[in-house]
């Protein structure tokens, strides 16, 4: 059985002033699986997930979520959209805790309750 394509980023370019943060991302999630995004701070991890619940625009690309590009959308339409997922920001207590710890604390998480890139 061929999975479906849940969220698919393609050449996704993002700057802010002179500061490059990507250039040409891309990739495609299936339902069922599970995607990590790992990087130095300051990598441009948390733009991509800004950008996909539509907190962030990128300067080019497309962002495909069930099917529907969403870049560009009206708020209104991306409240409707992010009605259906569930967004976890960073908290004082996950910046303090070294890498290991996060990844264990992530597999807690991912155990009990569907995050963004769960799908």
């Amino acid at each position: 059985m061929e999975k479906k394509l849940a969220l698919s980023l393609k050449n996704l370019h993002k700057s802010f002033g002179d500061k490059v943060v990507h250039r040409g991302v891309s990739l495609d999630l299936y339902e069922g699986e599970i995607l990590g995004l790992f990087g130095g701070s300051g990598s441009g991890k948390s733009v991509i997930l800004r950008s996909i619940i539509g907190l962030e625009t990128p300067d080019q690309g497309e962002i495909t979520f069930e099917g529907r590009n969403i870049v560009g959308l009206p708020e209104r339409e991306l409240f409707t959209i992010r009605q259906e997922s569930a967004t976890c920001f960073k908290t004082a207590l996950f910046l303090i805790l070294c890498q290991s710890k996060k990844i264990s604390l992530t597999h807690y998480v991912l155990t009990g309750i569907s995050l963004i890139l769960k799908f």
